[in-house]
């Protein structure tokens, strides 16, 4: 993990999340709702799910933000979590036009999935998708050429659940 803190600009709109204490999360990781607590990405339940499509829809549906800080295993402290800004995140080599839809390592957890393998999304990776309901974000900014990294803005406002912001 790389625990980073990959906010650029843009208003965070934060929130609290309770995290429970045998969890790790990292400053950086994509997070998502399970029940009442927040989780790293890589947590997230895809065994379930027999189409890759349906567990990355499952997971954008759940996902709060992108992490603002760490919790270590052991803290029973809430974790602040970003709902929207323009993050720096890491991608598969590829390149991107300003406004793509992107989400949560996609290209890899297809593969995995359709070979019947368990599968972990990536806490910290992102990748193009063509569809809303498979997005977390969009590109904020056009990289011509591929490269490891790209600005991505979030904005989880138009989420079904929705956790009280920090004031």
């Amino acid at each position: 993990m790389a625990d980073r803190m990959r906010w650029c600009y843009g208003d965070i709109k934060p929130i609290e999340v309770k995290v429970l204490p045998d969890t790790l999360i990292e400053a950086g990781d994509m997070l998502w709702m399970d029940k009442d607590n927040a989780k790293p990405a890589c947590l997230f339940p895809t065994g379930v799910f027999v189409n890759p499509e349906n567990a990355i829809m499952s997971f954008v549906c759940n996902f709060l933000g992108i992490a603002m800080e760490a919790s270590r295993k052991g803290e029973i402290k809430p974790v602040n979590i970003a709902t929207s800004g323009t993050f720096e995140m890491d991608c598969i080599n590829e390149t991107f036009r300003e406004g793509d839809l992107v989400g949560p390592g996609i290209k890899a957890i297809r593969k995995v999935l359709e070979a019947h393998q368990p599968v972990r999304i990536p806490n910290q990776q992102i990748a193009k998708t063509y569809h809303r309901e498979l997005s977390i974000g969009k590109i904020a900014r056009s990289v011509p050429v591929p490269y490891n990294s790209v600005l991505v803005t979030i904005d989880t406002s138009h989420r079904a659940h929705k956790p009280k912001h920090v004031d």
